[in-house]
């Protein structure tokens, strides 16, 4: 019974209480920054700790809790930088309005869309052949305090990183869902086909509710509309097995899935943000969504530097400025240096 009442205080705790906690700081803190855009920013500053924390430890054959423990000092260290900087709230909500009949409407249809979404991930989940690595390595790691060391086929320990674990040693989100699996003590498995699944395309949302804003800062009927039509067109896009819905509504916890779901409109909404605001400081939210982006796959290491860097080229080159060149490349030293590393490991490591 004490177990059951600890993980269910955990899900409120690492699921709601810190991400909106550590968001509240990282995206601003009063006014029009707006709980949607905080927790936004509050998971990804969750999954930058951990990409930082982790990588170290998995190439030195650390253990799992040692991740967690590191993960948690640096989350206490991203808070108070942040609190330190005093970040000034940017405006994530548009302009405030009294709520019409027909913003109501709309609202309960995204709900209903998104409980619709939601609800079928944790009704029945979708089958896929690539967990059989997956969550396999995330279970490992669950039950025997270790990270990438048991080969998720047969159960043999590994000596070194073989085959296609040599790429989640620079992106282990893996063990990022097994770390909180531990500290809430709730099987890998469930967290990540059902728990994980659903939060990722609530932020998913988020970050289209945020872009919506950015289209239309003064009006939250027109918000709402952009937001309806993204999750209709999410719905009914699965026109192969292929596309960015299909991947964010069938294996949201994949960081395959991730990339296209919550990377990449990031990114957009931070560019769109910054070209209607050039005094917004889109650098921290960059430096961010890089982190987590390597976190989650190797194709998020190389596809969101190309993103991230054809963003501050185009504003750069709007704003005649060499500065704005020069930080935005900063933010993209994380996919450098976990570039380089994937590297050591496949051409010096393994072979």
């Amino acid at each position: 019974m004490i177990g059951h009442l600890w993980s269910l205080l955990g899900l409120a705790v690492y699921l709601g209480a810190l991400p909106l906690g550590l968001g509240y700081l990282l995206a601003g803190r009063k006014g029009k920054t707006g709980w949607i855009a905080r927790y936004v920013y509050g998971m990804l500053g969750m999954l930058a700790a951990f990409q930082v924390a982790c990588v170290p430890l998995v190439l030195l054959h650390r253990s799992l809790l040692e991740a967690v423990v590191w993960w948690h000092i640096l989350m206490a260290v991203l808070a108070a930088a942040a609190s330190l900087a005093g970040r000034k709230p940017e405006g994530w909500t548009g302009e405030p309005e009294t709520w019409k009949r027909t913003e109501l409407a709309l609202a309960a249809v995204a709900v209903l869309l998104l409980f619709l979404q939601c609800a079928a991930y944790g009704a029945g989940t979708h089958i896929d052949n690539d967990d059989a690595r997956y969550v396999a390595n995330a279970v490992a790691a669950y039950e025997s305090n270790t990270m990438y060391r048991y080969h998720p086929n047969n159960g043999t320990v590994m000596n070194y990183f073989m085959g296609e674990i040599g790429k989640e040693t620079t992106s282990p989100m893996m063990m990022f869902y097994a770390a909180v699996s531990m500290v809430l003590r709730i099987h890998p498995t469930i967290m990540i086909h059902t728990v994980w699944a659903v939060v990722w395309v609530a932020v998913s949302y988020g970050i289209y509710w945020m872009l919506s804003v950015c289209f239309y800062p003064d009006s939250r009927k027109n918000r709402l509309i952009f937001l309806v039509l993204a999750m209709v067109l999410q719905i009914f896009g699965n026109t192969s097995i292929y596309t960015a819905s299909t991947f964010a509504l069938t294996r949201a916890w994949q960081g395959k899935a991730f990339v296209p779901a919550v990377v990449m409109p990031f990114v957009l909404a931070l560019f769109l943000r910054r070209w209607k605001d050039p005094g917004y400081s889109w650098y921290p939210g960059l430096l961010l969504i890089a982190l987590s982006a390597c976190l989650c796959s190797g194709m998020g290491v190389y596809l969101s530097a190309i993103l991230i860097g054809a963003a501050v080229i185009g504003e750069a080159l709007r704003e005649r400025s060499m500065k704005t060149l020069f930080l935005g490349a900063c933010c993209c030293i994380p996919n450098a240096v976990y570039t380089g590393l994937y590297l050591l490991v496949h051409l010096v490591i393994i072979r």
